[in-house]
C-alpha cells in the first residue's frame, strides 16, 4: 500500500491527493514521508510496489516451520537405521546420504566442489 503510494508520488501524481487517500485508510503522512526517504527513484518504488510481502510472509513462515520438522523426519530415519543395524547415528547418517545420491543420481558437475569428509547435517539435533 505504501509502496504503491510512494510510486505514485515518484510518478508526479500529486502528493496532498495521495496522502488524502492514505488518511481514509488511517495512514499518516509520516508513514509516507518514510516511504519516500527508502525509495529515491521511480525504479527502488517500482520494485517494491510490485513485491507480494504476505506470499513472502507465508514462504519463510513455511520454511521457518518446515526445515526442522524435515531435519526431525530425517534424523528419526536415521536413529532408526543406525539402532537397527547397531552403528553409530554418525555411521548410519553417512550410509544415508550415501543411498539418496545413488538412489537419486545425483552427481556433482563444478569440479571445484568437493563433498565434506562428512554430511554431518544431522549432528547437531
Amino acid at each position: 500500500m505504501l509502496a504503491e503510494a510512494a510510486l505514485r508520488v515518484r510518478r508526479g501524481e500529486e502528493r496532498a491527493r495521495v496522502e488524502e487517500e492514505l488518511a481514509k485508510q488511517g495512514i499518516a503522512a509520516v508513514d509516507l514521508d518514510w516511504q519516500l526517504v527508502h525509495l529515491p527513484t521511480i525504479a527502488d518504488a517500482e520494485r517494491t510496489a510490485a513485491k507480494d510481502f504476505v506470499a513472502e510472509g507465508r514462504q519463510a513462515s513455511r520454511d521457518y516451520y518446515a526445515q526442522p520438522f524435515v531435519l526431525k523426519h530425517i534424523a528419526d530415519i536415521v536413529d532408526k537405521r543406525a539402532r537397527h543395524a547397531h552403528i553409530s547415528f554418525e555411521a548410519a547418517e553417512e550410509q544415508f546420504w550415501t543411498d539418496l545420491i545413488s538412489s537419486t543420481h545425483t552427481h556433482i558437475i563444478d569440479r571445484a566442489f568437493t563433498m565434506p569428509d562428512r554430511k554431518g547435517i544431522l549432528v547437531n539435533r
